[in-house]
């Protein structure tokens, strides 16, 4: 296939998308009624049923009846007759091959059938009236194209006769323009001039009901081999080689730039045989009889293919070529005839499979096709078994979701046309600690242009297979270690990096000073702490004591520590004496606070150190005013002193003594004798 991305497109793991919808195929059925050459050649379309006309063991003509939502087989009709051209109108079938044109009831009863003077090639219905196309010889080695409009009953209204040169001249296809009613009949001239040289030319004629010419068309060096139409009447002719879109006045819009596939004939074989036989041995058309001739040629020698058009697409139902074996294909166009789409029916080993050429039939809703394929058999391969291969199918588009992140997105599956796709992507998907993917963009890829979308939220309607692709950026958490909150805070630059990036992680000061969780431009009071920078940490190695840091590149989760050695001021207030200790400290240390003397003389009184007031658990007392004071926040320690008065009371004492000698020396001297 020349749409290489759709094989990536059906290898895709399940695990980021999974199948909400069934694929094209709605049934397949086969019927090998013969060991020998059995081959489904048209399909039509009644009610609920769809009727197979083919033939089986080689020359015996076969209709099936088939119930169009399961396959099942209803009714078959064997006769006389290699039909492999239908039509249904007015409640009965018509069928033609070779030279004959027949009708059935809609439950395969015949009711009647015409021998013609020329070869049917297809047949078609305005609802009203029957068109037929084929080919006729008038003399010798010149042929005509014959175009005729009968009734229902199968009378002859008019006959139309194409014979622009001397040589041949073969129509292969008809149908009715749903637009304009218009009467369009393709096929090709082939003038054999010389022995090794022939110029062949296709041919597309369109006549109004009357069967009266308004405009002839060249479609180039190929035979034009059916026609189909659209909804607005443009016409799309296959030829042995390309599909042509024309508009419903004959102008031509587009061909098909990729050609055809592989896997064909250009010409009817037996046919093609007996030209080159005919050239090279000068023998002509008188060679045959009429009967002979007209059913030589008929439309199970050309395996090229079935087409149809829906809603604005081009069926063509062909074969793909796979290790030397055809298989049954499916491709689709576009309206302006680019191959979007080409899906694989199916296929068995060592069985070649091939269409017909001509018209598959919708019912607007489902294909119905039918084709064969072929194995040999016997030691030697000489013959050949053949058998039928129906088909109904549903035109879908598949569309594929996928991500590079590890979720799993709804969404995928086979869509009708122009059906509304909407799937929203998640904007963060978690996967292993410290690894994250977040959502970028949708890109959507078609088989004719891509776009991308940043809103996570995507809907669209499907008209060609689609890759949907949830674009995400994968995110590594690169997370910085500190000894508290308020030091992580001081911290610029962790967080989500995407994958590759740069990451610098950087403080704003190698020194910090700070109570509790409020960060100061100075302290040395009691209540303070402090924390000095020592550097970035990675695995309890130093990588930098820079204050900022360059992580490049960013491939993996990563926790940095950001060193800093804390320390806590330790104030001693002590109203007598003097202390040492006080300071910092780092965090989890002690501090041995001494006073100087633990009693201060002053005078009548003397200052006794008592204790500290402010231990906690965890402190040592080492001595009678010096404590080890464990470091662990900021601490105060107050010296709590006493006042000791025993001078004072002792020289009050000893005054107060003195004073009553004295006031007892006084009071005698006055009692003694010879006092006055």
């Amino acid at each position: 296939m020349k749409l290489h991305w759709l094989v990536a497109l059906a290898t895709i793991v399940l695990a980021s998308s999974f199948l909400v919808q069934a694929q094209p195929v709605v049934w397949r059925v086969f019927s090998d009624p013969s060991p020998s050459i059995d081959k489904a050649l048209c399909t039509c379309l009644s009610g609920d049923n769809v009727y197979v006309i083919g033939v089986e063991n080689g020359s015996t003509g076969r209709i099936e009846v088939r119930d169009k939502n399961t396959g099942n087989l209803i009714k078959v009709w064997r006769g006389k007759g290699e039909f492999y051209t239908c039509t249904v109108t007015g409640g009965t079938l018509y069928v033609g091959g070779g030279n004959v044109l027949a009708t059935f009831s809609l439950e395969l009863y015949e009711k009647g059938r015409v021998k013609l003077d020329y070869a049917v090639m297809q047949v078609a219905t305005d609802g009203e009236y029957l068109y037929i196309a084929g080919w006729k010889r008038l003399r010798g080695n010149d042929t005509a194209w014959v175009i005729e409009k009968r009734d229902p009953a199968l009378k002859l209204v008019k006959r139309y006769l194409y014979n622009p040169s001397i040589g041949d001249e073969w129509a292969w296809g008809v149908g009715v323009n749903p637009a304009t009613g218009e009467l369009w009949v393709v096929g090709e001239l082939y003038n054999a001039s010389s022995k090794r040289l022939a110029a062949r030319e296709g041919r597309a004629l369109i006549l109004n009901r009357e069967l009266e010419l308004q405009r002839e068309l060249k479609i180039g060096g190929e035979a034009a081999l059916a026609v189909a139409f659209d909804e607005n009447g443009s016409a799309y002719i296959l030829t042995a080689g390309d599909i042509l879109k024309l508009s419903k006045a004959g102008e031509v819009q587009v061909a098909s730039s990729e050609g055809l596939r592989p896997g064909w004939l250009l010409q009817p074989e037996r046919f093609f045989n007996y030209i080159l036989f005919r050239d090279l041995a000068e023998v002509s058309y008188s060679f045959f009889d009429d009967d002979d001739l007209y059913n030589f040629t008929n439309r199970a020698d050309f395996p090229l293919g079935c087409g149809i058009t829906l809603q604005g697409y081009f069926y063509l139902f062909s074969g793909e070529l796979v290790d030397n074996r055809s298989n049954h294909a499916l491709y689709v166009y576009d309206e302006n005839l680019k191959n979007i789409f080409s899906f694989t029916l199916g296929g068995e080993a060592e069985r070649d499979y091939e269409f017909p050429t001509g018209l598959a039939v919708t019912d607007g809703l489902n294909l119905y096709v039918a084709g064969s394929d072929c194995a040999k058999q016997g030691r030697e391969g000489a013959k050949y078994d053949c058998r039928w291969v129906v088909y109904a199918l549903r035109p879908a588009f598949p569309v594929n979701v996928t991500s590079n992140a590890p979720v799993r997105l709804a969404g995928a599956g086979w869509y009708s046309p122009r059906e509304t796709v909407r799937i929203t992507a998640p904007l963060t998907v978690e996967a292993l600690p410290g690894v994250r993917y977040v959502f970028r963009m949708w890109k959507v890829e078609k088989p004719t242009w891509s776009a991308s979308q940043v809103n996570p939220s995507l809907e669209f309607a499907v008209d060609a297979p689609a890759n949907l692709t949830a674009v995400y950026a994968r995110q590594y958490r690169v997370e910085v270690v500190s000894p508290s909150a308020l030091l992580r805070s001081l911290v610029r630059g962790e967080g989500w990096y995407d994958e590759g990036a740069m990451a610098t992680l950087g403080i704003r000061s190698a020194e910090v000073y700070f109570s509790g969780n409020t960060t100061l431009d100075f302290c040395t009071n009691s209540g303070c702490s402090r924390a000095l920078f020592e550097g970035w940490y990675k695995d309890g190695k130093l990588l930098s004591n820079d204050l900022s840091i360059v992580i490049l590149p960013v491939n993996e989760p990563m926790e940095l520590e950001a060193r800093w050695r804390v320390q806590h001021y330790v104030s001693v207030i002590t109203v007598h004496s003097s202390a040492v200790g006080e300071g910092w400290y780092d965090n989890g240390s002690y501090a041995t606070v001494k006073l100087a003397t633990t009693d201060v003389d002053a005078g009548l009184v003397t200052h006794r150190f008592e204790r500290w007031e402010g231990l906690e658990a965890g402190d040592i007392i080492v001595e009678r005013g010096t404590v080890k004071v464990l470091v662990n926040k900021p601490r105060s320690l107050v010296a709590v002193w006493r006042e000791d008065y025993t001078r004072a009371y002792l020289l009050l004492g000893l005054l107060l003594a003195v004073i009553a000698v004295a006031v007892f020396a006084v009071k005698a001297r006055k009692r003694a004798p010879g006092a006055r």
